[in-house]
């Protein structure tokens, strides 16, 4: 894609914001892929509708996850947490559950910490999957927070 491969023009987004809402799933995929580096924050709805429909593809959910990065605003956060912990006992495959606890733990930080716990507190098998993925994505100081703070809170 020219986006990519050139300078950064984000007159792009325009053009590319419609196909977000898309009905057509490989396009809406697409539109989702191509647009999840924007900073853009009228992004933030057509990607919480695609992570929260029940009836979103996995492929889907792959693009619409590549959102879910750093940096986020904080309200975006708490709007993304109860729809993260959500998809985490959803039936997916091994690259997009690891990618779902990657962007669980991109939504922790110190102000949003509690609140997962909270939201995860039912959940079948978080400590062990977020374990895994904190282990294995993060390193230092942000290691030892999400396991001390995060994970050792979990059930």
């Amino acid at each position: 894609m020219v986006y990519f491969r050139h300078l950064e023009d984000y007159r792009i987004f325009d053009q590319l914001f419609p196909f977000l809402d898309c009905p057509e799933k490989t396009q809406r995929i697409a539109a989702l892929r191509a647009t999840s580096t924007f900073r853009n924050p009228a992004k933030w709805p057509p990607v919480m509708d695609a992570l929260s429909d029940p009836g979103s593809t996995q492929p889907l959910l792959s693009a619409a996850l590549q959102h879910v990065g750093e940096p986020i605003p904080l309200s975006i956060k708490r709007k993304l947490q109860p729809i993260l912990a959500g998809l985490l006992d959803r039936r997916l495959n091994a690259r997009v559950q690891e990618q779902v606890s990657w962007a669980i733990c991109t939504t922790i930080e110190e102000r949003t910490v509690d609140a997962m716990i909270e939201l995860l507190a039912d959940s079948r098998g978080a400590r062990k999957t977020l374990g895994k993925t904190v282990k294995m994505s993060t390193s230092g100081d942000r290691m030892q927070f999400l396991e001390r703070r995060f994970i050792s809170q979990l059930p």
